[in-house]
């Protein structure tokens, strides 16, 4: 079931509750005549009505054919609150003060579905919990979803789409391990980015879906394969235990060229047509120029390790490759001899940086030891948002224009959680969907847990612990004592 469609599901188990405000409505002057004796200490009604000093009717309870409704409005006779009970499930709705619906939690022989709607009664978020697993979606105020998060029994899966409800990124943690694809408007999957047991690896695909480049990190070490537009391996880049080694191919896929870097020396071979060697060059520097004789590329064997510098016609470094003692490292640069780019590999990981014009970092992107991770940065350099998939679970991480994290989503082993945090850093809400079930706390400034919808536990001033169901509403005073609860 497609997130679209669970919320639709709840759209449809929340409509229930709108046929009963009706029977509110209606439900005055109901007595029962006849009927068995009331015993007692014990009042029988269909209707029960609470009312202020102004007559204002603020709270109802009513027992209709289709179930129970507990029903509370406000000073304005404006319900605002509904909790609905009938032989389909519970349902629990929540207005504001003209009467629009913003909230709703429904629970059934299905599952569990929480969905909030904006101020022009569009539904912005769902969250859902059924047999299949748990998902989370985000929708725009066209309707159309811009993020969902499912944790099914293959693994969490977070996707994020455009104004068109298109995929263009996802991101899923399998039991292979975390995968994430980047598609582009066309719908074609451009890159992919695994960490599996074996060894983590980022693909690059063109316009037309055919891979472009692979970088893979093998226990032997990390490898980058380059691909032309008819799928045929043009260049591969190989740091393993014995040294790194540069591999050139012709539109043949034949090896015209291959560098390495042994405990020996370097070693420059050129091959003909067949893939067989004709040229080796050792322990030097090799440098090739153009037809204008222009220095087009430069090799090296330093004393840190082998370089290799590739130059434009007019003299400007637009790539450089070296392989030192401490990690390999390629670094791409633009026409005015900035730095765009720097991928590289040490022994904790490898990591590939990206600037824009100004020399601003702007995205950077980790397969360390402890989880791959992509970071992005505002036009100041300041960290906006994180994407990292650790031991404890994938956590996706925004931060405000100050750089700090005013929300966190992370997909823990028991269950995804949704942080809120303020400026000052303090959590002001917490969305949790863990094996016994969703819950939603509110905190006020001082981290103080002020409400709670879902299942709960909380200790009585005597030592005691009451637990509360999922279906269950508490709020809390600063003192942490519960003010009002229901049921």
């Amino acid at each position: 079931m497609t997130i679209e469609d669970r919320l639709t599901k709840l759209e449809n188990d929340l409509a229930r509750l709108s046929a009963i405000w009706g029977v509110v409505g209606d439900a005055g002057g109901e007595r029962a005549d006849g009927g068995p004796a009331v015993p007692l200490n014990e009042v029988r009604a269909k209707k029960f009505v609470l009312v202020d000093d102004n007559g204002t009717t603020r709270a109802m309870l009513v027992a209709t054919t289709d179930g129970s409704l507990l029903a509370l409005f406000d000073e304005n006779g404006e319900i605002r609150a509904g909790l609905a009970a009938s032989t389909d499930g519970a349902a629990l709705a929540l207005h504001d003060e003209k009467g629009n619906r913003r909230a709703g939690l429904a629970a059934s022989m299905d599952g569990s579905r929480l969905a909030l709607w904006d101020e022009n009664d569009k539904i912005r978020a769902g969250l859902d919990a059924t047999k299949d697993g748990v998902a989370l979606g985000l929708l725009d105020e066209n309707g159309e979803t811009r993020a969902s998060l499912a944790a099914t029994t293959e693994g969490p899966v977070l996707s994020l789409r455009d104004e068109k409800g298109e995929v263009g990124a996802t991101l899923a943690a399998t039991t292979d391990g975390p995968v994430l694809g980047l598609v582009d408007e066309n719908g074609k999957t451009r890159v992919v980015l695994g960490a599996t047991s074996e060894a983590p690896a980022l693909t690059l695909f063109d316009q037309r879906g055919a891979i472009s480049a692979v970088l893979d990190a093998t226990t032997e070490g990390p490898v980058l394969i380059l691909h032309d537009e008819k799928g045929t391996t043009r260049a591969i880049l190989a740091a393993t235990t014995e040294g790194p080694g540069l591999a050139l191919c012709d539109e043949k896929g034949n090896r015209r060229a291959m560098l390495t870097a042994t405990t020996e020396g370097p070693v420059l071979t050129l091959c003909d047509e067949k893939g067989k060697g004709h040229f080796t060059l050792r322990e030097t520097a090799l440098l090739l120029d153009d037809e204008n004789g222009k220095t087009r590329a430069a090799l090296a064997a330093t004393t840190m390790g082998p370089a290799l510098s590739l130059y434009d016609e007019k003299g400007a470094m637009r790539a450089a490759l070296a392989a030192t003692t401490e990690a390999p490292a390629l670094t791409l640069f633009d026409q005015r001899g900035a730095i765009s780019a720097v991928l590289g590999a040490s022994k904790n990981g490898s990591r590939l940086i990206l600037h824009d014009e100004k020399g601003t970092t702007r995205a950077m992107l980790d397969a360390m030891t402890g989880g791959p991770a992509l970071i992005l940065h505002d036009e100041k350099g300041t960290i906006r948002a994180g994407l990292e998939a650790s031991t404890d679970g994938p956590r996706l991480t925004l931060c405000n224009e100050n750089g700090k994290p005013c929300a966190m989503l992370v997909a823990m082993s028991d269950g995804p959680v949704l942080t809120l945090l303020d400026e000052q850093g303090t959590m002001r809400a917490m969305l949790t969907a863990i094996t016994n079930g969703p819950v939603l706390t509110l905190h006020d400034q001082k981290g103080v847990i002020r409400a709670v919808l879902g299942a709960s536990a909380v200790k009585t001033p005597d030592g005691k612990t009451l637990t509360y169901p999922e279906s269950s509403l508490l709020l809390f005073g600063p003192d942490k004592e519960v003010l009002w609860r229901a049921p």
